[in-house]
């Protein structure tokens, strides 16, 4: 199985209703949205206002992925439905295992990120109460981002750990994704590829 779920950030916004309906008619797994607050990451996105705008413009599941420092900020703001999916990043708070309650308190679906600097290892305990892990493939926000080969290894180690419903982000077109799924990854985030190429 093969899920894609194209990342609006690297839509055309000033199109945006178009750009979503491009979204809602490929089928795509869910509508992902970076949120990113210029402290975490350098670029700055989307605000609570046109989150809630798309989230109303929109039926299909949304993933939203927080690149920021206060995560349960967003976390508390965001316009959940059911079904919706909640990423933080380990690296943004001290204790993840809080963070993933407070997102299942909310009645949306857990995810975790890793950077990829970051190990999985030490996140071992995380498996039995979260539903899907984020494997950063490329450095957030550089442009011409690159997939990293390494994180290959990663991968392999998360599927290893027994970590569910595996997530890639960074760098990825066709190619990568037809490598990635021979190994065992469903979930992809598409950017640039999906917004600036005819993908099928």
């Amino acid at each position: 199985m093969i899920n894609i779920s194209p990342s609006i950030a690297s839509s055309n916004l000033l199109d945006i209703k178009n750009e979503i309906k491009k979204v809602e008619d490929f089928n795509s797994y869910t509508l992902h949205i970076d949120i990113e607050d210029g402290n975490f990451v350098p670029n700055i996105t989307f605000g609570i206002k046109l989150i809630n705008m798309i989230r109303e413009q929109t039926k299909i599941n949304i993933s939203y992925h927080l690149m920021v420092t206060n995560p349960l900020f967003w976390i508390y703001e965001l316009p959940l439905r059911d079904n919706d999916i909640v990423f933080a990043h380990v690296e943004s708070y001290q204790y993840p295992k809080y963070i993933v309650n407070s997102i299942k308190n909310r009645g949306a679906n857990a995810g975790i990120v890793f950077n990829p600097a970051t190990s999985i290892e030490q996140y071992k305990y995380l498996v039995s109460v979260c539903e899907n892990i984020m494997i950063m493939t490329s450095e957030p926000d550089k442009d011409g981002e690159y997939f990293i080969d390494d994180m290959t290894d990663k991968i392999l180690i998360a599927q290893k750990l027994q970590f569910k419903n595996i997530w890639v982000d960074g760098g990825i077109d066709k190619n990568r994704i037809e490598t990635l799924n021979k190994i065992g990854v469903s979930n992809f985030i598409v950017g640039r590829y999906f917004f600036n190429n005819d993908f099928k």
